[in-house]
């Protein structure tokens, strides 16, 4: 595999595991191997967004997890997630969702919330398949539908559902990334069925006591 997507790869690494910390350039110019010029340059050539965007949207879907899920403040968040300051957090937040981290915490809302996938794995699967991304309502949702998402109808098809194991919500990019790695090795030709690659896969919003889900296309031999 390319050298520079496995420094990326470590780059990502390095930045789930030391978010709530100060990350600099030099910290992932050590991690890559190649100067922090070029690492600023191969990061955003295969990721899409810059290092700084990147580690702001993953900071702030966290945090939004938590706001969600968890009974904390939002002052505490912003902090635990390396925000220098509460109105900074607010802003961005405000900024990235179309809310306030307050109101969202009292009343959650669909979000489209940033979920990154390891270039390493990406890159694998996109030679391979192809996925299908949402934001997951109750079937009788009738609110605003977010900015960039459509209402589909998927065809008609079976499914294998995979289902990985609990996780601490911070930890989601290893949840994905554990499961993914256990489905690549399964083999749907032992109950009578292939992989049907006509048909997406489907990937649930990680959640940590739901457990991480995919739905895998299969149709019979």
């Amino acid at each position: 595999m390319d050298e520079k997507i496995l420094a990326v790869q470590r780059m990502q690494d390095h930045i789930e595991k030391k978010l709530c910390e100060d990350i600099t350039l030099a910290d992932l110019s050590h991690e890559s191997l190649f100067s922090p010029w070029y690492s600023y340059k191969i990061f955003k050539n295969y990721i899409g967004i810059s290092i700084t965007d990147y580690i702001r949207k993953l900071r702030l879907s966290i945090s939004a997890l938590k706001l969600r899920d968890e009974k904390v403040k939002v002052s505490d968040i912003a902090f635990e997630m390396g925000f220098k300051s509460v109105d900074g957090y607010q802003r961005a937040f405000q900024k990235e969702f179309n809310c306030n981290p307050f109101e969202y915490s009292k009343n959650p809302i669909p979000i489209s919330l940033f979920i990154p996938y390891g270039v390493k794995y990406k890159y694998i699967k996109e030679n391979t398949s192809v996925y299908v991304q949402g934001v997951e309502v109750d079937i009788n949702c009738d609110g605003v539908i977010p900015d960039g998402f459509d209402v589909i109808e998927l065809p008609k098809a079976k499914y294998l559902m995979f289902q990985g194991e609990p996780f601490n919500e911070e930890d989601f990019c290893v949840a994905i990334q554990d499961l993914q790695e256990a489905i690549s090795k399964y083999n749907p030709n032992a109950i009578g069925y292939e992989w049907d690659n006509e048909n997406p896969k489907i990937q649930l919003e990680p959640i940590g006591e739901r457990r991480y889900i995919e739905l895998h296309p299969i149709k019979e031999i």
